[in-house]
């Protein structure tokens, strides 16, 4: 968010930017930014209804590969049933609205940093593995070859 438009609005002095986050927090630095902006109104109201579809579309498909893993004998063309995927999307909503209540928005960045800490070895063993089935089936690609200018 805080990005060129408020760096503008900083240099110019019509928004003291930095203030308002090390202060406030980011959440009023949002809200005085979109203040900056032409009809703001209308533009909370955009960037609320665009807000809402993505979280919308997240909790869905979140809740479409849970329903999936979950669901015995699923073969790749079946999706999983409806009340499957409602009791999961649910179950995330129920989630975040704790996390939230329980401590704000501190809480919610904390639960995700430890969360993705057991995704790092296995992104570090993909990695790995590319390099490995590059090799084997590119094997021309890994030749060392002298680079020249010509």
């Amino acid at each position: 968010m805080a990005g060129g438009y408020v760096l503008y609005l900083e240099g110019a002095e019509l928004l003291d930017a930095s203030g308002i986050l090390h202060n406030q927090g980011m959440s009023k630095l949002v809200s005085a930014v979109i203040a900056q902006l032409p009809f703001p109104a209308i533009v909370l109201a955009i960037t609320t209804i665009a807000s809402l579809i993505f979280y919308a579309t997240t909790f869905d498909s979140a809740a479409f590969v849970l329903a999936s893993i979950c669901t015995l004998g699923l073969k790749g063309d079946q999706e999983p049933k409806k009340e499957n995927r409602l009791i999961w999307a649910l179950a995330l909503g129920f989630v975040a609205v704790g996390l939230a209540l329980a401590g704000g928005f501190e809480t919610v960045k904390s639960m995700s940093v430890i969360s993705s800490l057991p995704v790092i070895p296995i992104l570090v063993m993909m990695c790995v593995t590319l390099v490995f089935w590059l090799r084997s089936d590119f094997p021309k690609l890994s030749e060392k070859k002298p680079v020249t200018l010509d």
